[in-house]
């Protein structure tokens, strides 16, 4: 058995971040369309989506090359210990704020969908969820479908010579796309495609790039130009029509996307600039980068009361200060739940890791 490796990539953090502002800004409803945050922030999800599919697969090389196989079951029980206590516990916060509070009881069946993670189904033929607090949670689904397969698909893929994997990523994206286009022709309505995993351009591309295959090559790239490529990239698909709009947009805005958060992903990961690393691997960056999943989860609520509050009834207070609150009480309420939630099970975690990875 080889020595064995911590994983950690402090700059993801960063890009974590980053993927969160994104989202953020795209549900403060005063940014109307046309603006450019509100327009690019979808992309959000999908950085989300790469950096899952990078990391996760990382890890799975990683202890196959350790330990010589995966411990599926290690794998599932880290995986519900990330994400079950603090999913599970809004959903509780839900089901209260719904009776208690807004007056709106919830769908029995939206419900359901989101205990068995399931909404993004439901929601790619009833439209997203029209509970105010949960509407976002489609993509838990979608990122818990992804988390399905890759113990069992990593270790084929690792058995193969690189022609192969290639062959196997090129038949798996023209899938994707023959799924898009029967959808496109059907006049399905958004967000049909959006919301289910054969917009998983993203995801696929975390994948290959967390297989390592293309390392040597990739270092050798400048950090900078990937980085500028990638920011180009993505200001090109904010001028193409929107995943809302079902047309042959449909078939190459995800992979511009996966793309440009690749090349954003390979400039921060293989460069030593001081730049690079102190805007996405600072102390602060890391720590919010790391209290991401409570950001994601709780910004919703918190921006509904901060609108309703501040810029419905008093609509005479500056529209940025109102931003400022919002993102900082976020700030506050994923700290607190780290910190005195999520910890806990972060530390039961540890029990099922298969390598060293980041440190709580």
């Amino acid at each position: 058995m080889s020595e064995k490796k911590s994983v950690y990539f402090p700059t993801i953090d960063g890009l974590r971040f980053i993927a969160f502002s994104l989202v953020f800004f795209r549900h403060f409803s005063i940014y109307k369309p046309s603006h450019f945050l509100f327009e690019i922030g979808w992309v959000g999800v999908e950085l989300f989506f790469l950096i899952s599919g990078f990391l996760l697969t990382k890890l799975l090389v990683m202890e196959v090359r350790q330990n010589g196989h995966i411990n599926v079951k290690k794998y599932f029980f880290r995986r519900i210990l990330r994400i079950w206590p603090l999913y599970y516990l809004y959903l509780l916060f839900i089901v209260c704020l719904s009776y208690f509070f807004l007056n709106h009881p919830l769908s029995v069946g939206r419900f359901l969908g989101n205990i068995f993670f399931i909404d993004n189904w439901i929601s790619s033929i009833e439209q997203y969820n029209q509970n105010v607090a949960s509407f976002h949670l489609w993509s838990i689904s979608t990122e818990e479908q992804y988390y399905l397969f890759l113990p069992f698909l990593i270790p084929w893929l690792i058995k193969r010579n690189n022609k192969t994997i290639a062959v196997v990523f090129i038949f798996v994206y023209l899938i994707l796309l023959v799924c898009r286009y029967l959808a496109i022709q059907a006049n399905v309505e958004h967000p049909f495609i959006y919301v289910l995993p054969i917009s998983g351009d993203s995801f696929f591309a975390g994948i290959l790039l967390g297989l390592g295959l293309y390392d040597q090559f990739l270092k050798k790239i400048n950090s900078f130009f990937a980085f500028f490529c990638g920011i180009t990239i993505i200001v090109i698909v904010f001028f193409i029509p929107g995943r809302d709009v079902i047309d042959i947009n449909q078939l190459f805005i995800y992979l511009l996307t996966a793309v440009a958060f690749s090349l954003i992903l390979i400039s921060v990961l293989f460069s030593n600039n001081r730049v690079f690393l102190f805007l996405f691997s600072n102390k602060l960056i890391r720590y919010l980068g790391k209290i991401s999943y409570g950001l994601y989860i709780f910004h919703i609520p918190v921006i509904y009361c901060i609108e309703k509050i501040f810029l419905v009834e008093n609509p005479n207070i500056n529209i940025r200060w109102s931003i400022v609150l919002a993102f900082a009480l976020t700030i506050l309420i994923a700290s607190a739940s780290y910190e005195l939630f999520e910890k806990r099970f972060l530390k039961m975690k540890q029990r099922f890791k298969g390598i060293e990875n980041r440190p709580i």
